[in-house]
């Protein structure tokens, strides 16, 4: 995919021993090179601000694990990964649901569909749901706060956090209706342009109420093992690192 003065910052979690993943659309406002040094530079912002931002609201079984940046200037470019030890929560109590999210819904100056984005948060502790079975409100109002934080990494590298649109090719459905005569009609169910894809700068980002939302994908226990994403040996300077150890999956309470 290519979309031109575009970039992706995705960010890996395990959850609850389940891999989770946020990707957020970057613009590419400066002169930026896309290598290891650039994701080791955004890993030491966004995970740097983590104990601090969601920390005490996650258990230790909720791990920021690898901060990954890509360029989409150009088709087919590598992902580049940090090399930083992943962060933990610190929260104290059982974890809700690794499906259970907080939504923050990033808004750009246009309206749409292809201008508004939203990001998923999952991992929290119990003490985040309000006895109402609603989000507390100071759940919501850091996890807006962590977006601004990665949304400022991205600022201080040369980027702009973005809604992404895919580019898309032309698609026309016709309708063809062979009559008894031999002859035939053609009629255009639909047209759908060309499109080009763009990167349009997010101008605010906000926790809009107080539901949770559903990832079932991060809670059907059919997910890649978080462990999939670290390398033993990384063909950059042959590093080796300690291969990362999720805890293991609680058993479910029997009360």
């Amino acid at each position: 995919m290519q979309i031109d003065a575009a970039a992706e910052l995705r960010l890996y979690w395990s959850i609850n021993d389940q891999l989770a993943l946020n990707v957020l659309g970057a613009r590419v406002t400066g002169s930026v090179t896309f290598d290891e040094a650039l994701a080791n530079a955004l890993a030491t912002i966004i995970k740097g601000s983590f104990p601090a931002a969601l920390g005490a609201l996650m258990p230790a079984s909720t791990q920021l694990m690898t901060i990954g940046i890509r360029d989409l200037r150009t088709d087919n470019q590598a992902e580049f990964r940090d090399t930083q030890a992943p962060v933990a929560g610190t929260g104290v109590g059982d974890s809700m649901p690794a499906g259970d999210a907080i939504c923050v819904t990033n808004r750009t100056a246009l309206s749409g569909k292809s201008f508004t984005g939203r990001t998923y948060l999952s991992g929290w502790t119990e003490a985040q749901n309000g006895p109402d079975g609603t989000v507390a409100l100071t759940a919501a109002t850091q996890a807006v706060q962590f977006v601004d934080i990665c949304k400022n990494a991205l600022a201080g590298n040369g980027m702009a956090f973005a809604v992404l649109s895919r580019p898309s090719e032309e698609k026309i459905i016709v309708e063809t209706t062979h009559h008894a005569d031999g002859t035939t009609t053609l009629r255009t169910i639909s047209h759908v342009k060309a499109k080009d894809g763009q990167a349009t700068v997010v101008v605010a980002s906000e926790s809009r109420n107080a539901f949770w939302e559903s990832q079932r994908r991060r809670d059907n226990g059919r997910g890649a093992a978080p462990t999939s994403l670290l390398a033993r040996v990384r063909s950059s300077g042959g590093v080796i690192s300690t291969p990362f150890a999720p805890p293991k999956r609680a058993r479910p309470n029997a009360d």
